[in-house]
């Protein structure tokens, strides 16, 4: 513009990727677990959506892996062939993004040594990691005889017979409620330049400018267990 003394160029982007779980095929929607024969089966993690807990023994070691059987909080053996969590469906193969930006340069040739120039560029990108649910993933808890949460059963094999007895307990319980946990990240940047340059006499140049930018940085964690609140 301005018969060739001014240019100026401006273009957009924009980037969006769909989520793709390890659910969506029939190889990742599994998490494998290695047999003494070389196979394998699907299996997962021990902390499970059902919840295992183990006694902590006066000698440190632990007692035998329980989960409960039902509503009324009998507990049975943990079977590791069917309690297992599977996390890999929750998983991403490929984080939903999306991503805008645009970008302007421009210079106008006031003299022929003085030549005014800009530029600006901004760009806001939004993404998404979500991985299997969260959980208590071995918290150690003391409960005591009156623990109203104690079904009879329970409460007897664990070796709590009287009032004021304790007894410590390794436990690992999937958050299923909650859902997967989600890493909500955001970033949004700009830069702005405003100058001007040119040559003087034969071996000098000059350039005056100013240039101001900004990143700004976004992260929100969801779905996680409060270790207080567990105990």
């Amino acid at each position: 513009f301005a018969n060739d003394k001014g240019n100026a160029t401006v273009f957009f982007s924009y980037k969006k990727d769909h989520p793709v779980l390890q659910d969506s095929y029939d190889y990742s929607k599994c998490a494998l677990t290695a047999n003494t024969d070389g196979s394998y089966t699907c299996g997962g993690s021990s902390t499970s959506n059902f919840a295992r807990i183990r006694q902590i023994l006066p000698s440190g070691a632990f007692g035998p892996s329980r989960t409960p059987a039902d509503a009324a909080g009998n507990m049975r053996p943990f079977n590791n062939a069917t309690d297992l969590f599977n996390f890999a469906p929750y998983n991403y193969f490929q984080r939903p993004s999306e991503r805008y930006g645009v970008a302007a340069f421009a210079h106008y040739d006031i003299t022929k040594a003085a030549r005014l120039y800009t530029e600006f560029s901004f760009h806001d990108d939004h993404t998404d990691a979500q991985i299997a649910p969260s959980g208590a993933f071995g918290n150690i808890v003391t409960v005591g005889f009156d623990n109203p949460f104690l079904s009879p059963s329970f409460r007897q094999q664990l070796g709590l017979t009287a009032p004021g007895q304790t007894a410590d307990l390794l436990v690992q319980r999937r958050n299923v409620e909650g859902g997967g946990r989600d890493d909500d990240i955001r970033h949004t940047s700009y830069r702005t330049v405003v100058g001007v340059k040119g040559d003087v006499l034969r071996d000098w140049s000059y350039d005056v400018f100013m240039q101001t930018a900004k990143v700004i940085y976004q992260e929100v964690y969801r779905h996680d267990f409060s270790n207080r609140r567990l105990a």
